[in-house]
């Protein structure tokens, strides 16, 4: 603005408005002067102006400003969600929450952080009413398994009941075709804590609610015909949205590079039609391998599925950002637990 002052009665009275507005600066600080945003336009009206005019000219500025910004806040502060009150729904909604009179990491290596994780579960099964999913896991091959392989496996059940545990819809799970022999026995007994607890608890008992282990088919649960089996071998995809009346979807536990422990051979067996799931359709990733995803991962996937969401957002969710959170603790606290303890002995 002072480039375009030129004649020395203009020079004088421009010194005379910036000695004022100094004044001002001092008088209400140098932030209500920055909030006031006086630039080329506003210094001509304030250069017209008579002392007096630019008094009140600048305070009705600074009012109307300082209005402005609390209407602002106030605004703000009703958009603004309490964060108390975003932990209420979470809990509301059945997930933990860790925070303030909710839920304390300190309390999970304790017997009531177990127990109301317990609750929790119950409640998440029981309030979905009709509408519960299962998940059925098939063990027919498991026992022909190599103790190797039969160790992994069992892991995988631990891990997916651990995983669906925690979950605010849960599915209800079941493991068929379970035919145990001695070596088998001996790993479930070591690997499946839902099942039959730590070794160091004597007195265990089994949770209601826990997965159930039964050596019969898988109709035995649910129709055949209301189910989604799975193979990687299948020829279809699996539908974009969930056929309405399909309650659940089965996983096989086998190795699909041999025909006599593949997931195609055992839907052959129960003439049923199996679809894959379009893993490569979604993912463009080339270090991406399916068969590497666990019974826990694929849960996830079809949770969303079942959700209302298609199949390629279910697992474009997932893709690349699996939380593997509750199965990295699950690990590390056994690990560090004697006797392998879990975080959840029911």
């Amino acid at each position: 603005m002072y480039a375009k002052v030129r004649r020395p009665g203009q020079k004088k009275h421009f010194v005379k408005v910036a000695s004022e507005l100094e004044l001002l600066k001092d008088v209400y600080g140098a932030e209500t002067l920055e909030s006031l945003k006086i630039n080329d336009e506003i210094w001509g009206v304030l250069m017209e102006m008579a002392w007096d005019e630019r008094y009140i000219y600048l305070m009705e500025i600074m009012d109307f400003r300082e209005k402005n910004r609390e209407k602002n806040l106030e605004n703000l502060a009703e958009n603004r969600e309490l964060i108390s009150s975003q932990n209420l729904k979470l809990w509301s909604a059945g997930n933990m929450v860790y925070a303030r009179h909710f839920h304390s990491l300190v309390d999970i290596y304790g017997p009531e952080f177990r127990q109301k994780i317990d609750n929790f579960h119950g409640r998440n099964l029981l309030k979905q009413g009709e509408n519960l999913k299962h998940f059925i896991v098939d063990c027919r091959f498991l026992r022909d398994f190599s103790v190797k392989t039969q160790a992994f496996y069992t892991n995988q059940m631990q891990s997916l009941h651990d995983d669906n545990w925690t979950s605010s819809t849960p599915f209800e799970l079941n493991f068929v075709n379970y035919q145990a022999d001695q070596q088998l026995s001996s790993i479930a007994k070591k690997n499946l804590l839902f099942q039959y607890g730590p070794p160091s608890i004597s007195n265990f008992k089994r949770h209601p609610f826990a997965p159930q282990i039964t050596p019969r088919r898988v109709e035995s649960v649910v129709p055949k015909d209301r189910l989604l089996y799975i193979s990687p071998r299948a020829t279809r995809f699996l539908p974009d949205t969930v056929p309405a009346d399909l309650t659940g979807v089965v996983i096989c536990l086998s190795q699909d590079a041999s025909p006599a422990t593949s997931s195609q051979t055992a839907c052959i067996a129960d003439r049923v039609q199996p679809y894959q799931i379009p893993f490569k359709r979604v993912i463009r990733s080339t270090s991406f391998r399916p068969e590497r995803l666990q019974l826990w991962q694929l849960a996830r996937i079809f949770r969303g599925y079942f959700a209302g969401n298609t199949i390629d957002v279910s697992i474009r969710m997932n893709d690349n950002k699996f939380n593997i959170f509750i199965d990295f603790f699950f690990r590390i606290f056994r690990i560090k637990a004697p006797f392998k303890r879990p975080l959840y002995p029911h």
